[in-house]
């Protein structure tokens, strides 16, 4: 059986994944992006080419948030590599435009690229409650968020301003069309930083893909809604 790699989210590590991955009877390759965590700032301009030198030759693909814009990217640029391929809060365009109504505004992220020269660390833990504003299990998830924050490393501010940069100008729908794998896309119902909408649209976009919608939901379903996520996944694998 192959291996599940699993792609965390912006300012994150690879601890996020630590009490789904418990349970899903599969083999887990859980990465930090490059100067996530406590991995180093990547050097060349090609964050995909990158990511993929350390991953399988072969294995199923999870990503959430900014995880899932660079699976997306990976599932494109190496389909004989990725087999099944599983999209958590994701958006192939996160900034809105007149041909994209699901993106957030330019401004709302400007801002927070602003907050964020001024105070990174503030910045990243008030986007962590964000993530899980509207979620029924809000409570229980924030804490999560933050511990694995603690345990796996706050990430190198040079390379989370390059990820924020790099949000506001990727615009993936053109490359859609190229992603065959069997896909599938999970979006929260209250999510504040991916709509609904735009992972509804994005799985519509994809030539293989099944979307669900969780209920009373956040930006981080896998945590908040964990049992449902893990069994939802599995399936899906097998």
């Amino acid at each position: 059986m192959i291996p599940l790699v699993l792609l965390h989210g912006w300012a994150l590590n690879h601890k996020i994944f630590d009490n789904f991955r418990d349970g899903l009877q599969r083999e887990c390759v859980t990465p930090d992006l490059p100067g996530h965590g406590r991995a180093p700032v990547w050097q060349s301009t090609d964050m995909t080419a990158h990511v993929l030198q350390g991953l399988p030759q072969a294995f199923d693909l999870l990503g959430w948030s900014l995880g899932a814009q660079i699976a997306l990217q990976l599932a494109s640029a190496a389909p004989d590599r990725i087999n099944r391929l599983i999209l958590l809060s994701a958006t192939p365009k996160f900034i809105r435009s007149e041909d994209w109504p699901h993106g957030l505004a330019l401004d709302s992220l400007k801002t927070l690229s602003q907050q964020f020269e001024f105070n990174p660390s503030r910045t990243v833990n008030d986007f962590l409650g964000l993530q899980v504003r509207g979620d029924s299990a809000a409570a229980e998830t924030l804490p999560r968020l933050r511990q694995a924050l603690r345990e796996g490393g706050e990430g190198e501010p040079e390379a989370l301003r390059a990820a924020l940069h790099w949000l506001e100008a990727i615009d993936q729908r053109p490359l859609l069309s190229s992603v065959h794998q069997q896909t599938l896309v999970i979006a929260g119902q209250y999510d504040r930083i991916v709509r609904p909408e735009a992972s509804k649209s994005l799985a519509a976009q994809l030539p293989n893909a099944l979307y669900l919608e969780i209920p009373r939901c956040g930006h981080a379903p896998f945590i908040s809604h964990v049992d449902e996520i893990r069994a939802l996944v599995q399936e899906f694998l097998q």
